[in-house]
């Protein structure tokens, strides 16, 4: 379940050029074009392309302080979260009651193994947007990694009831049931899982994993060959489900 999982920020920028003709006025200007040839690159998912491009904003305008938050994301999008972590910590200088800059800079320190400083990113994201879905869902991975299940739930829980359909939720919150051998409560979140995305190979191979559990030999057959046809490795699902039958 290590997956790095980051969600798009998508806030509508509205370009807008500076007047009055003087330097200043000018590099506002270039600044805002290269921000927005930034943005434009992140929503297609193209990152380098975007870091570059925030980057010359940066250049032309160093209190264009959007600019180090995107950066900031599209840095944890390609792994360097290091540098997002450095761009964020200025984004939060100049800005710090964005509740998005907290949630980002917990995803990189998550990343990074530092559960304890990403588990405070995200208690201050909530605090500042207490409906903020994602940051619950985020905060529920770093307890998750640490083995607290019982909190992950938690904020599993309150990610789900305020957003219902928040990609991959019920499947992590399944991963957390798994952990603590509730496999009846694994069982009905992996097959709301695959009513939402009935693509999901990873909720696929759960539900397998869960149904060898309770003894539902079948059942765990047919999912290992839904898993397998979205492209799940045979080998490994079949030597886990036949590790946990020998063990159960």
């Amino acid at each position: 379940m290590k997956k790095l999982v980051v969600l798009f920020m998508g806030i509508v920028f509205v370009l807008f050029l500076s007047t009055g003709g003087c330097q200043i006025g000018d590099n506002e200007a270039v600044a805002r074009m290269h921000f927005q040839d930034g943005f434009e690159a992140s929503k297609a998912g193209r990152w380098e392309d975007a870091i570059r491009a925030y980057s010359l904003a940066i250049e032309r305008n160093p209190d264009l302080a959007d600019a180090y938050l995107y950066r900031g994301h599209s840095y944890t999008n390609v792994g360097k979260f290091n540098e997002a972590i450095q761009d964020l910590n200025q984004f939060i200088g100049l800005n710090p009651e964005e509740a998005l800059a907290y949630n980002s800079r917990g995803l990189s320190y998550r990343n990074l193994k530092q559960y304890d400083r990403a588990i405070e990113d995200f208690d201050k994201a909530v605090e500042l947007a207490p409906d903020y879905d994602e940051a619950y869902a985020n905060r529920g991975q770093a307890f998750k990694d640490k083995a607290q299940y019982e909190r992950a739930i938690e904020d599993y829980d309150k990610a789900i009831n305020l957003n219902p359909q928040l990609p991959g939720i019920y499947s992590l919150r399944a991963f957390a049931y798994l952990s603590l051998g509730k496999y009846q409560n694994a069982l009905a979140d992996l097959n709301q899982a695959i009513i939402i995305n009935p693509g999901d190979r990873i909720a696929y191979a759960n539900r397998a994993r869960v149904h060898a559990y309770l003894r539902m030999d079948e059942q765990a057959m047919s999912d290992i060959e839904k898993a397998v046809a979205l492209g799940f490795d045979r080998s490994t699902l079949e030597l886990e489900i036949e590790r946990i039958k020998a063990d159960r």
